[in-house]
């Protein structure tokens, strides 16, 4: 088990394992990236951030490797399957299935069939992220709120809340 100590983006979190930090790269999630030159790419991706953080972030986690992947990307993150500890949520599924990051299209992963099921649900449904686009109501799983434990990204410090799927 590991805890995460800090939330990077929509797909990238940062863990304390043992005395050492290590990066991991959420395997089948390809969330947008909040350097983005494009204002929605980046407030999809400001999204995506915020529901990993409040997932995430000061939870123990237990990392799956995927035999499909290789053990790191090119940036030399770990590319793993997230577990939460205390209720073994599966963080990756979780992502996508909610609509607050699409599934990986390029490449083979061991959960390419169910996380691309789930992706194809959640635009369905016009859920997570695709329903605060539109302008639609958030889904009753989401709410938007300040919470103390996840502060603002630092490309975006006036964020006013950060969504969060309590359950």
């Amino acid at each position: 088990m590991s805890l995460c100590t800090h939330v990077k983006d929509g797909d990238t979190l940062v863990l304390r394992d043992g005395l050492s930090l290590v990066t991991v790269r959420l395997a089948g999630v390809m969330a947008d990236e909040l350097d983005s030159q494009n204002e929605l790419t980046r407030t999809k991706a400001l999204i995506a951030y915020s529901v990993l953080n409040s997932l995430c972030l000061n939870y123990e986690l237990s990392l799956h490797l995927d035999d499909l992947q290789p053990d790191k990307d090119k940036y030399g993150r770990l590319i793993r399957y997230v577990r939460r500890a205390h209720d073994d949520l599966d963080i990756c599924y979780e992502m996508i299935r909610g609509g607050w990051a699409p599934a990986w299209v390029a490449g083979r992963f061991s959960q390419s069939q169910r996380y691309h099921a789930a992706a194809g649900e959640a635009l369905s449904l016009k859920l997570g992220r695709i329903s605060i686009l539109l302008g639609h109501c958030i889904p009753p799983s989401a709410q938007v709120f300040k919470d103390l434990r996840n502060p603002p990204h630092p490309l975006f410090p006036d964020a006013i809340g950060v969504i969060t799927n309590p359950g």
